[in-house]
């Protein structure tokens, strides 16, 4: 996972949270709190817990993993200096019955194209395993990169990324 700690340090610069993402993230799982108080969410591929940090903010009750140790670092350092309450852990997405019991949470997402790291075979299997761990009426939201529109335009990649920061 060497490319993923050397990554993480430039991670915040590439993926900075996103308000308009952050409300739709928000606005899919809102709906339950008026069936409960409590909601509770699990962030797949977390990074360095950017939107974990701030779903907690909003009330939200947290659990939230990325298969790079350095990057469940720099998430436990940011809760820590937010004042907010999360579960970081290490983990990789096909092992998540391995850390959380079935009907474990309200509402699981996964964003930023994490779920196009495993094969079309290991979705669909991931997809069940994340299913058995949502309670009855639960909801999962993907974000993915439209890869129709890129073949479909004929695309050679994506747009280069600019930061008026230095990366490190």
């Amino acid at each position: 996972m060497e490319f993923y700690s050397d990554f993480s340090k430039n991670y915040d610069k590439i993926f900075p949270l996103n308000d308009k993402k952050l409300e739709l993230i928000d606005n899919t799982f809102k709906n339950l709190k008026e069936k409960r108080e409590d909601i509770k969410l699990l962030d797949v591929g977390c990074g360095t817990g950017n939107y974990s940090i701030a779903l907690a903010k909003k009330g939200y009750q947290l659990k939230a993993f990325d298969i790079d140790a350095e990057m469940i670092s720099l998430a436990e350092s940011k809760m820590k200096e937010s004042r907010v309450n999360i579960d970081f852990y290490r983990l990789g997405m096909m092992h998540i019955k391995e850390k959380f019991n079935s009907s474990s949470f309200d509402g699981i997402y996964i964003i930023g194209n994490v779920l196009v790291h495993l094969s079309q075979t290991k979705i669909n299997k991931f997809l069940k395993l994340a299913a058995d761990i949502l309670n009855d009426n639960g909801k999962i939201f993907i974000q993915i990169v439209n890869y129709h529109r890129i073949l479909e335009m004929d695309l050679n990649g994506l747009p280069t990324i600019y930061s008026q920061d230095n990366l490190a």
